[in-house]
């Protein structure tokens, strides 16, 4: 996959890995929460998790209606890569109409106020100008953070499901 796309972003799939890496050993590390335990917000693990899920559904529904600065909105300032993504959103948007996308196998890894949410996921499109029936799959990790204003995606490794 990442051997057609232009260096520049061969470097941002590359680092957008090692980023998810890093933050996949840092979280190793860091005690599991018991399902029953609070944060200090009073939120549960299974609370955390459900509440990245509908900003991962919040992000994809933006996503396939067309509403690209709404999506942007929920991509961290500082997530490497973000621009990438952003283009991606916008090119494929240009490229595909009628976008439908299906997660499957959702499994979910709870730290402090981060979320890692690995999923299969599914496209289905119709490729413009000739409208013919386009489906891509893949699979992906995402990396939620909660703040103040809500769910911010800071990560996203494997398939960009984005990519035109």
């Amino acid at each position: 996959m990442a051997s057609g796309l232009c260096p520049s972003r061969r470097w941002a799939t590359r680092a957008g890995a090692a980023l998810c890496a890093c933050l996949l050993l840092a979280l190793a590390f860091t005690p599991a929460r018991p399902a029953r335990a609070q944060s200090d917000q009073g939120m549960s693990a299974p609370q955390l998790a459900q509440g990245a899920r509908g900003a991962l559904d919040a992000l994809l529904a933006a996503y396939t209606s067309g509403q690209t600065q709404q999506a942007e909105t929920m991509l961290d300032i500082a997530m490497i890569g973000r621009q990438v993504l952003a283009d991606q959103m916008r090119l494929s948007l240009s490229q595909h109409t009628q976008m439908r996308m299906t997660l499957r196998d959702a499994q979910s890894t709870v730290g402090d106020d981060v979320v890692l949410l690995s999923v299969n996921w599914e496209k289905r499109f119709l490729l413009l100008p000739a409208q013919s029936p386009g489906l891509r799959t893949g699979h992906a990790v995402f990396m939620w953070q909660r703040g103040r204003d809500g769910w911010r995606l800071i990560g996203l490794s494997g398939d960009s499901p984005f990519a035109p």
